[in-house]
């Protein structure tokens, strides 16, 4: 969900993807890939995307949540 919402922002910017990792603050490949979803949404696009669009905030800290639960889990899953 909150890919997609950072995708619609870089539709209505109607940006490249050089442009647009230039306005979030990422290296052009980190955007492409995630964009193109060979690489999953990771936490500086999506903190890179709350600094750019304020108004996403509460679907990266979401994000940010339920990657931080994930990790856990599999910290967890590796101790055992």
């Amino acid at each position: 969900m909150l890919l997609a919402k950072i995708i619609e922002k870089q539709q209505e910017a109607n940006q490249t993807d050089e442009d647009f990792a230039d306005f979030l603050g990422v290296p052009r490949s980190t955007w492409q890939l995630t964009r193109s979803g060979v690489k999953p949404l990771g936490r500086r696009v999506a903190l890179a995307a709350v600094r750019t669009f304020p108004e996403l905030k509460s679907l990266v800290v979401s994000f940010l949540l339920s990657d931080a639960a994930h990790a856990a889990e599999t910290a967890t899953n590796i101790a055992s």
